[in-house]
């Protein structure tokens, strides 16, 4: 017998587990064990083209893990200014993109593994990158901007805002969050 199970946070520490059977169970979850904002994001094909043309200006030439850090980096904005991947990307001023540019396999590969994989890289309060410089943050005076990491040639800066989850760790991958037992 074969059980499929899928875990779904309805509020702080809350979940709700379902049964292939059709019934739900709902347990409460220590918040230190899913702290993590939803990843999950409705997209059109228009946007999905436009993650992965952005991916493949900011990032062609990464490693997979780079193109990825810049997907997240765009979806974090997307999820705490409640926006959309166009409005966010094309910004002005706010990343490299080109509409007639054509992304390489790895970057739509890339973009598809940020949206439905919902794979996470660096932390979700990461909302900015470049791609020289180090620890410092030359942005505005009132950024509290702190340097993460370095994946590939970007350095990775965290900021705390509201809306988002703020800690420094990396959400673990989807197949953590939704299992399906042998």
């Amino acid at each position: 017998m074969r059980f499929i199970f899928r875990f779904r946070t309805l509020l702080t520490g809350t979940i709700v587990l379902s049964i292939l059977f059709g019934f739900s169970v709902c347990v409460h979850a220590d918040d230190d064990y899913w702290p993590y904002s939803s990843n999950t994001y409705k997209y059109t094909s228009a946007e999905f083209e436009v993650l992965a043309k952005a991916i493949d200006c900011e990032a062609r030439g990464e490693r997979m893990s780079g193109k990825i850090a810049v997907g997240n980096v765009i979806m974090n904005r997307v999820f705490v200014y409640n926006s959309s991947i166009t409005a966010i990307v094309t910004a002005a001023g706010q990343f490299a993109y080109d509409a007639s540019r054509v992304p390489t396999a790895d970057s739509y590969a890339a973009a598809r593994r940020v949206l439905d994989g919902e794979e996470w890289v660096v932390p979700q309060n990461a909302y900015f990158f470049r791609n020289y410089g180090g620890s410092t943050w030359s942005g505005k005076s009132s950024d509290t901007v702190r340097f993460w990491g370095k994946i590939g040639n970007h350095y990775i800066y965290v900021k705390n805002m509201d809306g988002r989850y703020n800690g420094t760790d990396v959400p673990a991958p989807m197949y953590s969050r939704e299992y399906a037992s042998p």
